[in-house]
C-alpha cells in the first residue's frame, strides 16, 4: 500500500467526524454553548477509529503479566545439556485484537523432559491497522509483543548446555 493511505483516511475521518459534531450540535439551536458541544463531540468521535487498540492495551498488559513468564520445571538444571523446541502457537480467544502466545521448551538432552519454558505474546494490530498493513499488522497504540522480564540474564545463570535436537524434532527459530 502506498504512503498515502493513512494520511487521507485520517483526513476522511476527521472530517466525516467534524460532519457529525456539526449535525449533533445543530440540534441545539437554542443553546449557548452549541459550539463548545460541536468541539467535544468531534474530540470524543476522533479515537472511536482505534477504540478497539485502545481498549486492548490494558488486557494484552494484564496478559503479559499473567502469562509472559520464565518457569523452571526440575530443580537443579545447572550444567545440564538441553535442545530448544517450540509448541504450537495458540491465539487467545476474547480480546479486543488477535493475540497469539508462543511457548519455547528447553528440553533436558538425555531424559527429553522440560527443563526450562518460557512464553511470548504477540499482539496484533485493531481492525484499522489489519486493513491497511495485511503483513505486519502490529499495533499503532502499543508494544504488540512481550515476553518474561530479563529471561536472557536468568537463562544464562541457569548454565544450561546447547545440545542439537534429536532427530526428527524440529528446531526452534531464533528469537526476534
Amino acid at each position: 500500500m502506498g504512503g498515502l493511505e493513512l494520511p487521507l483516511l485520517l483526513l476522511a475521518w476527521s472530517g466525516l467526524c467534524a460532519l457529525i459534531a456539526h449535525r449533533i450540535g445543530d440540534l441545539f439551536i437554542d443553546n449557548p454553548l452549541r459550539t463548545e458541544l460541536k468541539a467535544i463531540i468531534f474530540l470524543a468521535l476522533l479515537p472511536v477509529l482505534l477504540l478497539d487498540e485502545l481498549l486492548a492495551k490494558p488486557q494484552f498488559e494484564k496478559l503479559c503479566a499473567e502469562k509472559a513468564v520464565m518457569t523452571v520445571h526440575v530443580p537443579a538444571v545447572h550444567g545440564r545439556s538441553y535442545y530448544l523446541t517450540e509448541l504450537p502457537i495458540e491465539q487467545l480467544p476474547g480480546l479486543f485484537v488477535p493475540v497469539h502466545m508462543q511457548r519455547r521448551l528447553y528440553v533436558d538432552a538425555r531424559t527429553h523432559q522440560p527443563l526450562v519454558s518460557f512464553t511470548i505474546l504477540r499482539a496484533g494490530g485493531g481492525k484499522l491497522v489489519r486493513v491497511l498493513q495485511r503483513e505486519s499488522a502490529t499495533p499503532m497504540t502499543f508494544e504488540g509483543q512481550c515476553r518474561p522480564r530479563n529471561w536472557q540474564q536468568a537463562y544464562a545463570a541457569l548454565g544450561l548446555q546447547a545440545a542439537p535436537p534429536p532427530a526428527g524434532a524440529a528446531e526452534a527459530q531464533p528469537l526476534r
